[in-house]
């Protein structure tokens, strides 16, 4: 369904750098639309408004531009009425974009946040995100997107619920960019290195930063996700930090004080490269020239493996079995209930499994929150294997002494 294949979009994404835009709600208050209402739904009412930015943004070197799907998922879209018609408000929001791209201009479908906090803290169970996610990705699939981006994420497990739903959808390319606060870590405690584990483990195509804070502090980021990346990095930082006058917030970073901050991003290693809140067309025109002048080396490839929980990842040299929760005895009697439990009541303990059930098996990995140990004892069934590959389980042999 696509219009670039999925080998044509994984080759430009990392053999190069990756220009990408830059902010577009703010944009689009810019030009006339009123705070507080549906996005989607103000922009299928004013398409040229959304045009024009988004041209501008391409003929201001965006090679990657984000068709503005955001919020067009039926939670988000059920304040407009619109909850029932996810599939026709996508595709006329992907065609406003396909509309001003350029013969190699990549569109990219956006998926963020649903606003429903998970069981056991919200209502939402983590099955239903999934398949809120699903219809939206099939939706997204259909109208013809190159790849999903998944962004200004602030919690793990949502962020999984939606990697989940592309993977049982289809086989689009996916791009994943999470949000941190001044600590460096998202609003739910995850640290920038334990998202790249978690994320890249799932199979996606690049993970980053978006939104959060400048250029300089997005650096910090993915110099500790660089740590253990193995796919390409991405960095799209807001022009600065917000400053407020009279309860409107602005950004007062230049263009040009952007692109050379942003050099220091590229030397922490990412290599797609764009802009969030408070950036215009003429900050994404500098960043390109900017880069021009640069050379690529390539996306860095981390040679560490390990696991992770949705917090930290395991430290081989100072972390013992205290941190470990094996779900072993009795696992192929638990209920999805019981095992929700388990995982629920030890948040901060990496898990290790060694079912033989692919069933049990495939319940415990796609609720946990971080990448899991599977301990094999002996030869691995081809649907055990399957269940691993899926979730990107760190594998290991029984023996593996820190289990």
């Amino acid at each position: 369904v696509c219009d670039m294949d999925r080998e044509r979009v994984l080759k430009i994404l990392k053999e190069d750098f990756v220009i990408m835009d830059g902010a577009t709600g703010s944009l689009l208050m810019k030009n006339g639309m009123p705070k507080g209402v549906c996005t989607e739904k103000w922009i299928l009412d004013n398409p040229d408004v959304l045009k024009k930015v988004q041209s501008e943004y391409v003929n201001a070197g965006s090679r990657l531009i984000l068709a503005p799907t955001f919020g067009a998922n039926r939670i988000r879209l059920k304040e407009a009425g619109l909850e029932k018609e996810v599939d026709i408000v996508v595709k006329k929001l992907v065609d406003l974009s396909k509309s001003i791209a350029k013969e190699d201009t990549i569109i990219a479908g956006d998926i963020s946040m649903t606003g429903l906090q998970i069981e056991p803290v919200g209502d939402v169970t983590f099955e239903e995100l999934i398949d809120v996610y699903k219809e939206q990705i099939k939706a997204l699939d259909k109208a013809g997107v190159d790849l999903l981006v998944i962004e200004t994420m602030i919690s793990l497990q949502e962020t999984r619920a939606a990697i989940i739903a592309v993977k049982e959808v289809c086989d689009l390319p996916i791009l994943v960019t999470m949000t941190f606060t001044n600590d460096f870590t998202t609003f739910y405690g995850n640290t920038p290195e334990s998202v790249a584990v978690v994320l890249q483990s799932l199979g996606v195509d690049g993970i980053g930063v978006n939104c959060s804070v400048g250029p300089e502090g997005i650096a910090k980021v993915i110099n500790r996700m660089s740590k253990y990346s193995k796919v390409p990095l991405i960095a799209k930082p807001n022009a600065g930090m917000p400053k407020t006058d009279n309860g409107k917030t602005y950004y007062d970073m230049t263009a040009k004080d952007f692109s050379e901050e942003m050099v220091e991003t590229i030397e922490a290693g990412a290599t797609m490269l764009g802009g969030c809140c408070g950036t215009e067309p003429i900050f994404i025109e500098m960043l390109s020239e900017k880069v021009k002048d640069i050379r690529f080396k390539g996306y860095k490839k981390s040679d560490i493996d390990t696991f992770a929980n949705s917090k930290r990842v395991f430290d081989v040299n100072n972390d013992d079995k205290s941190d470990i929760y094996i779900i072993e005895e009795h696992v192929d009697e638990m209920t999805i209930d019981n095992i929700k439990e388990v995982i629920d009541d030890n948040p901060e303990k990496f898990l290790v499994t060694s079912t033989n059930n692919p069933e049990v098996l495939e319940e415990i990995l796609r609720y946990y929150p971080g990448r899991a140990v599977y301990a094999k004892k002996d030869e691995l069934s081809d649907n055990i294997l399957k269940v691993i590959n899926k979730y990107g389980s760190f594998l290991v042999d029984k023996k593996y002494t820190t289990c």
